[in-house]
């Protein structure tokens, strides 16, 4: 604090003031020009070197001097007689702690006589000189004043007299205030209305209406200014909430840049769109919902979003917390190049553990947002800040993507940074989830433990000090298989805690020395005193050999898992060469004979062939087994397709196509039930009626089943009267055999009919169709996200499919009931053995798929824009084994 002026004069009687002086230039200045002023002549500050004469104001007279104390050109004003300091002196202190763009800074307060302030150089001129009806920078410049002024009324301080010289333009376009705390006396409401009449050389029509809010009482410099933002002319240079401090960096959507607010005295960090794509109508809604997810997400480890803005040229921006630090990748090498010789602490005290427990940090932050349903799909060590004050946030959730209820999203090719994104993620049209972001998370923390960014291929650590618990932990987060990663952030969370902690690691998987160590690392002392000699030499050559043998052991696994991860990639890259060498090698490492006998004779795994693509959109879907041909129902036709690629086509919306016990097919056309000779017709109606038909089925003796709203039909086409009736409101039916039918209702239940029985099963959450196995013993319901299978004869539920994703969207069998298909909204069609009820395997979309078809030994899916065909394998049974799915390696324990 530098001591008020009239002290300055009294340093002969004051020794703490002198001694202040001595050690202050400031004040050894201002004393020097406050004890000569009264014996120079005029107004003029002695001993000031003018550099420039500056014409008189209403106050008196300035001048431009160099201050060597602040080594910058300042402008000395003095007051009028009876002007009084301490005005001066508070709107001083106020104007130095806000340091507002639009406000001319005061560095002193003279007593004189006369009062003088030495504010700061404005270069330019002022508003009463250089102002010009109609400019159009005059609302830019009312803005500005404005906020100002709004600023200074929220401290306390009055200008009281403001006047049109009051305001200084400068050369850039910006004004500043000057002349504060001269005019005591003044309330707001004079600002507001000085200000309003200043400006109304360039208010013109906006004039009645700025008037009117000047003098609207409490609260009308608020009103000025909230209207003077929303009316902000996009022409007028300097126009914005916002001014611009620095730039912080330029990504692939647009720039962030440091910015100043005036409204609430602050520094924000602004992101804007690039200007070559404010016409992408895609990349603007990608802007906005990069800006209202982060914005939703109230967490500490989020930056959190203040405001988002529409700009004058079109284009669109957002506000958020500027946070200051650096990004957990600067970090990084920061803590590597000072730990060359083993892990150390860097000088501003980051370690190995500190750049965990941020990573730990991170997954808490992630890990929130997935429990709302947001995946952030680019993290990497240059999206989260470390601030200075031990902040962990992560930023740039621009490719972040909210999760469908059954938690996936599709994404585009090249989502992602490549050296953080897992294999599932660069692929075009992409099914992830939040393992993506597991994966990414991993990459992160091979980033932290090696120093470089993830490369692809086989991870071998590039120091050897890594803890192997942490490499277990990135080896699993890293896995290539999705289902062999963390089910969760929170799972790779609760490990690095552990690791933190010294506690177990789940991921790792811990030698009988090492666990033998930590059980008696917290015994040590006393068993130190009590083993003998003896024993100990016994023990270590117990302990060196099961060192070795679990070292080599543990080293066989790594290889090993690390030679199949390879073997899958190149399955998934269509590369059967590499993968079959891949998986020889893995073989070789069996160290049994028989566990090598065994796994040389299993199969290869089972692996369908994508045969063919029809870009056809198909509503229902059926393999007519006589013919080979594949039923497509569209939405105005029915095309059947015979396998040399011809296509014929039947106009009528069909539905719910059905072979019929003896030949022929039956299809349902709105209230119509119909026949044809084959699956393409010709055909003619059977059952006709205004109530529309929900499904319908042939069955032996030329009946016909025929499900409406609230009833039940068995008919005889031709005959007269209703062989059967039951009253229920089916919504699906299936034949199971010459006499039984299985049927859903519209209210969830399952039901049997067999002849005049009826039985009820005890099935949950019906909500799809039924479907009987070909033989007629079985049959599969759709419950929500599973499928029931049920033994007929008594009714007993048999398996129970689950693993879904998502609510199913249908059930297929295969000709020999052996096999079913079934297909969720997650974009996988699963291959079930309908025998054990294990799944045999499944096949990636990528789109949501909504009819299946079985045959001999193909698949068939159809999604909304085309229809694929698999050949499958056969299933490869080997004793022991149910079902043979992706076999890489087997151990006799």
């Amino acid at each position: 604090m530098h001591p008020p002026d009239d002290l300055l004069l009294e340093v002969e009687r004051r020794p703490d003031v002198a001694r202040h002086v001595a050690e202050c230039p400031r004040c050894r200045v201002h004393r020097r020009l406050l004890g000569a002023s009264g014996a120079t002549s005029g107004n003029r500050p002695p001993d000031a070197r003018p550099t420039g004469h500056v014409e008189p104001d209403a106050t008196g007279r300035r001048w431009r001097v160099y201050d060597p104390a602040l080594e910058l050109t300042v402008i000395h004003v003095a007051c009028p007689p009876g002007t009084a300091l301490e005005p001066l002196r508070r709107a001083m202190q106020v104007v130095e702690r806000l340091a507002h763009p639009h406000i001319a800074r005061m560095h002193a307060v003279h007593p004189g006589p006369p009062v003088r302030v030495v504010r700061e150089w404005v270069e330019g001129g002022d508003l009463e000189t250089l102002a010009v009806a109609g400019d159009p920078r005059g609302m830019a410049w009312l803005a500005q004043c404005a906020s100002a002024l709004a600023v200074l009324h929220r401290e306390g301080v009055v200008h009281g007299g403001l006047t049109a010289s009051d305001v200084r333009l400068t050369p850039d376009g910006r004004v500043k205030l000057v002349g504060l705390g001269a005019h005591p006396g003044g309330s707001p409401a004079d600002d507001w209305r000085d200000l309003v009449e200043i400006f109304a050389f360039a208010a013109d029509a906006a004039l009645p209406v700025l008037r009117r809010l000047a003098a609207s009482g409490e609260g009308a410099g608020e009103r000025i200014l909230a209207w003077l933002l929303a009316h902000r002319d996009p022409g007028a240079s300097g126009g914005g909430r916002y001014a611009t401090r620095s730039l912080l960096g330029i990504g692939g959507m647009g720039e962030v840049r440091r910015v100043f607010d005036p409204v609430l005295v602050r520094e924000v960090a602004r992101k804007e769109l690039s200007r070559d794509l404010i016409a992408n109508g895609e990349r603007i809604r990608q802007f906005v919902e990069e800006a209202r997810i982060t914005a939703q997400l109230q967490h500490p480890g989020v930056v959190p979003v203040h405001d988002l803005e529409h700009l004058p040229n079109g284009g669109i921006a957002f506000t958020m917390k500027a946070v200051e630090g650096r990004t957990l990748g600067a970090v990084t090498r920061e803590v590597h190049l000072a730990s060359a010789g083993g892990w150390a602490t860097t000088a501003g005290g980051w370690s190995l553990r500190r750049l965990v427990s941020a990573v730990r940090a991170v997954c808490d932050a992630v890990a929130y947002a997935h429990a709302r349903g947001v995946v952030h799909l680019d993290l990497k060590p240059g999206n989260v800040m470390l601030g200075d004050f031990g902040e962990v946030q992560v930023f740039d959730w621009g490719l972040a993507r909210r999760l469908a209820p059954y938690g996936t999203v599709t994404l585009p090719r090249g989502s992602g940074t490549a050296a953080y994104m897992p294999p599932e993620q660069a692929s075009d049209g992409a099914v992830v989830g939040v393992t993506a972001d597991v994966f990414a998370l991993g990459a992160t923390l091979r980033e932290v433990l090696d120093g470089t960014p993830p490369s692809p291929g086989l991870w071998v650590p590039t120091r050897g000090d890594v803890p192997p618990e942490l490499a277990s932990v990135v080896r699993k987060a890293m896995a290539a298989d999705p289902g062999a990663r963390y089910a969760t952030v929170r799972e790779l969370e609760s490990d690095l805690t552990a690791w933190i902690e010294g506690q177990w690691v789940g991921a790792h998987a811990y030698g009988h020395l090492e666990r033998l160590w930590r059980r008696l690392r917290p015994h040590q002392a006393p068993l130190a005193v009590s083993v003998v000699a003896g024993v100990v030499l016994v023990a270590l050559g117990a302990v060196s050999w099961v060192r070795v043998e679990g070292e080599q052991h543990r080293a066989t696994l790594a290889l090993s898992q690390a030679l199949v991860d390879r073997a899958n990639l190149a399955l998934d890259a269509n590369d059967t060469i590499r993968a079959e060498s891949y998986a020889a090698g893995a073989l070789g490492l069996a160290d049994r004979p028989e566990a090598r006998g065994l796994l040389a004779g299993l199969g290869r795994g089972w692996r369908p062939r994508l045969e063919h693509r029809w870009d056809r959109s198909c509503a229902g879907l059926a393999v007519d087994e006589a013919s080979g041909d594949l039923l497509c129902a569209t939405a105005t036709h029915l095309v059947c397709r015979s396998m040399d690629g011809t296509e014929r086509e039947v106009p009528g919306s069909f539905t719910h196509l059905r072979p019929f016990p003896g030949g022929g097919w039956t299809a349902v056309v709105g209230s119509t039930v119909v026949m044809g000779e084959t699956a393409c017709g010709p055909f003619r109606a059977l059952v006709e009626g205004d109530a529309p038909i929900a499904d319908a089925v042939g069955l032996p003796e030329g009946r016909l089943a025929v499900a409406r709203a609230g009833s039940l039909d068995v008919v005889v086409p031709g005959a007269p009267g209703r062989a059967q009736r039951v009253d229920v409101d089916a919504s699906s039916v299936t034949a199971c055999g010459a006499d039984t039918i299985a049927v859903t209702t519209t209210g969830g239940r399952l039901m049997v009919v067999s002849g005049s029985e009826r039985q009820d099963l005890d099935a949950d959450r019906v909500s799809g169709r039924v479907v009987c196995a070909p033989h007629g013993r079985a049959l599969a319901v759709v419950a929500d996200r599973m499928v029931q299978i049920w033994n007929l004869g008594p009714a007993v539920q048999r398996h129970a499919l689950s693993g879904h994703l998502g609510p199913v969207a249908d059930v297929a069998w295969s000709p020999d009931g052996r096999r079913l298909a079934t297909v969720a909204e997650d974009g996988f069609v699963r291959v079930w053995s309908a025998t054990s009820g294990r799944e045999v395997g499944r096949i990636p979309t990528g789109r949501p798929v909504t009819e299946l078809a079985f045959g001999a030994d193909r698949l068939f899916a159809a999604t909304d824009e085309r229809v694929r065909t698999w050949v499958l394998p056969r299933e490869a049974p080997v004793s022991g084994f149910d079902a043979v799915v992706e076999v890489s390696a087997i151990r006799w324990s």
